[in-house]
C-alpha cells in the first residue's frame, strides 16, 4: 500500500512536471506570435501595438520562472567543477546534498521575500495592459515553489542512492 502511495505520488508529480514543460512552450508559442504581430504591424502598416512589448515581457518572465525548476531537474544549476571531480563516493554525496541544501535556502529566503511584491502588485496596474501586476507577480513565489519541491527531490533522491548512483 505504502509502495503504491509512492508511486502515485511519484507519478504524479512527473506529470506536473510535464505540465510545466507543455506550459513553458505555450508561452514561447504566444511571445513568438505577439513579437510577430508587433514586427507585422509597425513595418507592414507603420502602427505599433502598445501592448505587445509588455505582453511578450510578462510572458518571458512567467516562462523564466517555471523554467527554473526544469534547469534543477536536469542539473542545469551552476557548479563548481573542481569540486564536483575532486570527491568520490560518499564525499561527493555529502558535497552534492549540501549544494542542494544551500540551493534550497537561497530559493527558500526569495520565495519568503517574493510575498512583499504581491501585497505591491495588488495595488499596481501594468502601464500598458492595466492588468494587476499581481499577475505577473505571482509567477516569482510560484516558479520559486516548483524549484524548492525540485530541490527537495533531488535531496533525497542523493541521500536515498548514496555514492553508487551520483
Amino acid at each position: 500500500m505504502k509502495m503504491m502511495k509512492k508511486n502515485a505520488l511519484i507519478n504524479f508529480y512527473e506529470k506536473v512536471q510535464n505540465g510545466i514543460h507543455t506550459l513553458i512552450t505555450i508561452l514561447l508559442g504566444l511571445m513568438m506570435v505577439v513579437i510577430l504581430l508587433q514586427t507585422i504591424t509597425r513595418y507592414v502598416f507603420f502602427y505599433s501595438l502598445p501592448w505587445s512589448e509588455e505582453l511578450s515581457r510578462y510572458l518571458f518572465v512567467w516562462m523564466i520562472m517555471l523554467g527554473v525548476n526544469l534547469g534543477i531537474r536536469d542539473d542545469m544549476q551552476v557548479r563548481i567543477d573542481i569540486i564536483d571531480r575532486v570527491f568520490t563516493g560518499w564525499g561527493k554525496t555529502v558535497i552534492t546534498v549540501f549544494q542542494h541544501l544551500v540551493s534550497l535556502v537561497v530559493s527558500g529566503v526569495f520565495f519568503y521575500s517574493s510575498f512583499n511584491f504581491l501585497s505591491i502588485g495588488a495595488r499596481q496596474l501594468s502601464p500598458a495592459m492595466q492588468i494587476p501586476m499581481i499577475y505577473i507577480y505571482i509567477c516569482i513565489p510560484v516558479g520559486l515553489g516548483f524549484a524548492m519541491l525540485e530541490i527537495m527531490r533531488k535531496v533525497v533522491f542523493a541521500i536515498k542512492s548514496g555514492p553508487e548512483e551520483m
